[in-house]
């Protein structure tokens, strides 16, 4: 994904709550700087945490092993 919009940012943050309610790690691999601007813009970088963005899949796989 290259960018995101304000539907798109919404239903991100339904999935996001209901992830968190099911206690299930989301994190976000290969994102470009359009992304990542409307992702912060948006309010969701906070919420899905700088520290589960990734520059590459297998890094967040490694990451995330066991969670």
């Amino acid at each position: 994904m290259s960018d995101i919009d304000y539907t798109g940012s919404q239903a991100l943050a339904s999935v996001l709550d209901e992830l968190a309610r099911r206690q299930i790690t989301f994190a976000v691999a290969r994102a470009g700087d359009r992304a990542k601007a409307g992702l912060e813009a948006a309010g969701l970088t906070a919420r899905i945490g700088p520290d589960r963005f990734f520059s590459a899949v297998d890094e967040a796989v490694t990451a995330l092993d066991g969670h």
